[in-house]
């Protein structure tokens, strides 16, 4: 019977060899968290923990590309259609979620002043 951490790794393992032929590198450094091998994007300069980042390592294993937009960044396929917010934090890509749940906030609107024009 295989256990929790066993079928764990072995979801790691199914996303770790799609992103190898990618063109993904296995790094030698590893997530603080729990110690998986970070697969390193060479082209972004940026690594996905395949465990902690399932989501976003699952969709750039099914052809989704990681690419800068603005001052954040976005991982889409090529017909734009699967598109999702991403955020580079000391070198690791982290999911952040639907492009309009996570966008700018929007600027606080200003008070509208009735003016008191007299009628004559």
């Amino acid at each position: 019977r295989e256990t929790r951490i066993e079928r764990r790794m072995a979801d790691v393992s199914s996303l770790m060899g799609p992103l190898l032929l990618k063109g993904w590198a296995m790094s030698a450094e590893s997530c603080d968290d729990d110690m998986t091998p970070l697969m390193t994007d060479k082209k972004n300069k940026g690594s996905i923990c395949c465990a902690c980042e399932a989501k976003l390592a699952k969709l750039v294993a099914n052809g989704c590309k990681i690419s800068p937009e603005g001052p954040l960044w976005v991982v889409e396929n090529d017909s734009r259609t699967v598109r999702y917010r991403v955020r580079k934090e000391n070198g690791l890509f982290k999911f952040m979620g639907e492009i309009g749940d996570v966008s700018a906030p929007k600027p606080l609107e200003q008070p509208v002043h009735k003016s008191t024009a007299t009628a004559s």
